[in-house]
């Protein structure tokens, strides 16, 4: 059997993912591989259609497909995401139909999950046979069993194709929005003198759907707002996750874009941002512009801001890209405002919402309102606290810095000095029985004593 390796990763063989895959061939050497690193080459592969075509000939020969690349930002890398595009724009879904397909992926696992609820749904809208996936740490190749563990993962995954079993897919195909938005007049217009709003957009279109959309969401202020145009700006190319930043947070490229994110992102007070739907996500220009913005690494850099999204397409069936994008904006330690898509077939609906968005924009902005974090923001944080605090303090220096000054290692429990005091004395007291029991009766009730005395207290 023959299986064609897609390489997200924009370091080519340097790729760690790829050093999975070349494990999987060195224990099956019965079995054909042929490797293409998209995510390396993407620029190549968009100007040369012979290149382009070449792989899809080699899926188009091959009994499965093997897509491997790391996680960027809640998805995969905007090159990949590019290839996505090509496959579609150039009309040749059809070779990836009915060929088995399974996902690698290596990362600290921060939103690993979203990217590969992205590539399963990818793979069934080429319809494709998605076998699964093995969401990978960078080091797990360093431990036996998660060695036997990946191999049983490839083995039963080549048991699937040689038998030809039937795969369920999971993603329905997405509908086509068919509305035409007819923007009303705006009656009541927000003062927005004393805040910066941006809309952050690839390509602003009047004549779209999307462009009308944005032209009423500025409407609704009394001054002009900042509509900053992707496709203006003087970007080179997507992260190359080369880590250089990691000392300083200073990008190897030479372009426009820190400066970009740095003058007008850094200090607006709303930013929304408004894209076209393209297989599941927003366009890939839009995934460079967040992988760019890794130049920060894992600190939050956009903070404190009111952030809303403007989407043309089929967003309400993509509950997926409502996840990270809600995500995103949790883990900028931002205030999360709305959704407001195209997919109403009144377009005064559509108008009072992009009006409520104004609206609310403004007046949480002067609360400094910022709704209380989830899990999203909570569990990656973590996340990351544990690992810059360990084995990536020595790359993610800035981020050691940056978490050192502002408390994030305080919440390590063993930073906390009443913390381990209370816990050593009542792990001892735990230890009697009828110690024990009392503690664990009253526990409830003595969590609560110090939380009503606020909620109650008239001056509090």
């Amino acid at each position: 059997m023959k299986f064609t390796i897609i390489s997200g990763s924009p370091k080519g063989e340097g790729s760690i993912t790829l050093q999975y895959l070349l494990y999987i061939q060195k224990h099956n050497p019965q079995y054909e591989f042929e490797t293409f690193h998209v995510g390396q080459k993407i620029k190549s592969i968009e100007a040369s259609q012979e290149k382009f075509d070449e792989i899809i000939d080699s899926v188009k020969s091959s009994d499965g497909v093997f897509w491997i690349t790391p996680i960027f930002y809640f998805l995969i890398p905007s090159q990949l995401k590019r290839f996505i595009e090509l496959i579609h724009e150039r009309g040749v879904t059809d070779t990836f139909q009915d060929k088995y397909a399974t996902a690698v992926s290596t990362s600290i696992r921060f939103f690993d999950t979203t990217a590969h609820n992205y590539l399963h749904a990818v793979c069934d809208d080429l319809k494709m046979k998605y076998v699964g996936f093995n969401s990978l740490d960078m080091w797990d190749i360093f431990t036996e069993s998660k060695r036997d563990q990946f191999l049983y993962f490839a083995k039963n995954f080549f048991s699937t194709v040689e038998k030809k079993e039937p795969v369920s897919s999971q993603y329905p195909p997405l509908p086509e929005i068919k509305t035409t938005y007819s923007p009303g007049s705006v009656t009541n217009k927000v003062d927005n003198s004393n805040k910066k709003v941006v809309v952050l957009t690839d390509e602003y279109k009047p004549e779209t759907n999307l462009g009308k959309m944005i032209k009423r969401f500025s409407d609704s202020f009394t001054q002009d707002i900042h509509i900053a145009e992707i496709s203006k700006l003087n970007i080179k190319g997507g992260c190359l996750s080369c880590i250089k930043c990691g000392y300083e947070n200073i990008c190897i490229y030479k372009d426009d874009f820190t400066d970009f994110w740095k003058s007008t992102m850094k200090n607006a007070d709303i930013i929304i941002f408004a894209g076209e739907i393209k297989d599941r996500y927003l366009s890939s220009k839009f995934k460079m512009v967040f992988d760019r913005s890794f130049y920060m690494n894992h600190t939050p850099f956009l903070t404190d801001k009111q952030m809303g999204f403007i989407l043309s397409g089929p967003l309400n069936h993509i509950a997926n890209l409502k996840h990270l994008l809600s995500a995103y904006v949790e883990c900028q330690n931002s205030n999360f405002l709305d959704f407001v898509t195209d997919e109403y077939e009144d377009s005064g609906k559509i108008d009072n919402l992009i009006q409520s968005m104004a609206d609310h924009s403004l007046t949480y902005s002067d609360q400094n309102y910022i709704r209380p974090h989830t899990f999203y923001k909570e569990g990656g944080m973590k996340i990351f606290r544990d690992d810059v605090y360990g084995r990536l303090r020595f790359i993610c220096q800035a981020d050691h810095r940056w978490y050192r000054d502002n408390g994030i290692y305080d919440t390590f429990p063993q930073k906390n000095k009443f913390t381990k005091s209370r816990n050593r004395k009542l792990m001892f007291l735990t230890k009697f029985k009828v110690i024990r029991e009392k503690l664990y009766t009253r526990v409830n009730k003595e969590m609560l004593k110090p939380i009503h005395k606020i909620a109650v207290h008239p001056d509090k």
